[in-house]
């Protein structure tokens, strides 16, 4: 092997492979949404069973109908929380946080970093993960298989790179 060959796999060590990646996003799907649900169970249980009570019914299309307009929007909003909102907060405010990473990304070894390694910001990771959003079916993944640094579409959008936490 070469000494640009060593160099150059050196270099592309530090960035985290899809695969590991992958692992650690099998570890935080399932805690954004316990999480999610954990934050609106309890108020969604209070609205939906006072509203069977008073309607005399559990079926879910009659009571959907008959609730009121008000209720509705909280029900829709409570959705929101536990689908959009819990995991955003989940996800940004641990990749922002001196961790620099999610509990998943933490036990596979692997951090958020901005560009030049240092701490990405709030905003920072907000974009990342709503960029995430955007669907790409699948092909923004792919870049992580040929972009130098094993960025997405999302980190290259929102100017992240997720390294090999070297420091463990």
């Amino acid at each position: 092997m070469s000494a640009a060959e060593a160099t150059s796999r050196s270099a592309s060590a530090a960035f985290a492979s899809p695969a590991r990646r992958f692992a650690a996003w099998c570890i935080d799907t399932p805690i954004r949404f316990i999480l999610g649900l954990a934050l609106v169970f309890a108020p969604m249980r209070f609205l939906v069973t006072s509203e069977a009570a008073r309607l005399g019914s559990t079926d879910p299309n009659y009571l959907w109908k008959a609730m009121p307009e008000p209720q509705r929007i909280i029900v829709i909003l409570l959705w929101l929380v536990a689908a959009a909102i819990a995991p955003w907060l989940y996800t940004a405010i641990m990749e922002a946080s001196d961790w620099q990473a999610t509990l998943g990304k933490r036990l596979f070894g692997i951090r958020v970093t901005d560009l030049n390694g240092g701490k990405a910001s709030f905003a920072r990771t907000s974009a990342r993960f709503a960029y995430r959003l955007i669907p790409t079916m699948g092909i923004g993944l792919l870049f992580a298989f040929f972009s130098k640094r094993r960025q997405t579409l999302y980190d290259l959008m929102s100017g992240c790179v997720v390294r090999i936490d070297l420091v463990q």
